[in-house]
């Protein structure tokens, strides 16, 4: 009787899949934001136009837009 091995993950496998969850969870998050937060007319979200890597903390980035934006003056 024929035994079935079970085929173990490669490196490579788990990373693409690590990285495929992380981009979903980017577009489900980028979704939510334009759907739901915008200040001055503007998106809080990296809508994907600049392909390189992103070297900035999106949340810190979010939190100086918001309280930069509450203390201008409405002239």
């Amino acid at each position: 009787m024929p035994t079935v091995e079970t085929r173990r993950e490669t490196k490579a496998e788990r990373e693409a899949r690590k990285l495929e969850k992380e981009r979903a969870a980017r577009e489900k998050e980028r979704e939510r934001s334009v759907r739901e937060e915008g200040v001055d007319g503007g998106y809080l979200v990296t809508l994907g136009t600049y392909t390189g890597p992103e070297d900035f903390n999106k949340a810190v980035v979010r939190q100086l837009m918001v309280c930069t934006l509450g203390t201008q003056d409405i002239e």
